[in-house]
This record gives C-alpha cells, structure tokens and sequence, in this order.
C-alpha cells in the first residue's frame, strides 16, 4: 500500500482461516459467510482506491491552478 500511499485497515484485510475447506474442486467459494466478507472487503477496497483517486485528481487540479496564477505574475 505504500505505493498508493495509503495505510490497510480492517475494512481492507481479511484472513480467512480454512480458505480450502471453503472453495470447491472449481475454485468456486461455498462458504456463505466468506463470500460477504471478500465482497466487503473489495468494495471497501475499491472505495479506499476511488477516494485516493479524487484527492490526487483535486491536488493537480490545483497545482494546475496555483502555477497558472503564479506564472502569471
């Protein structure tokens, strides 16, 4: 996470205990209560990664703006 220097919390971890009692010969996830948790943890996930996405956007947005003004000078 320091690459999108951002810090895990526990919305974004999840230790699964048993993940193979838990899949099928396919991969396919059959415990109910595991399927929540990875789907709140990828939405939680998406949402920490959206927000660093609009705060990075709204930071150049008004670099852009602070050089213009500066430049102008």
């Amino acid at each position: 996470m320091k690459t999108v220097q951002c810090s895990f919390t526990t919305e974004t971890t999840l230790l699964i205990p048993g993940i193979k009692g838990k899949l099928n010969r396919s991969n396919k996830i059959t415990h109910k209560k595991t399927e929540i948790e990875l789907n709140t943890l990828i939405k939680s996930f998406v949402n920490l990664i959206t927000g660093l996405q609009i705060i990075h956007f709204y930071l150049e947005f008004f670099f852009v703006i602070y050089r213009r003004t500066n430049s102008a000078n």
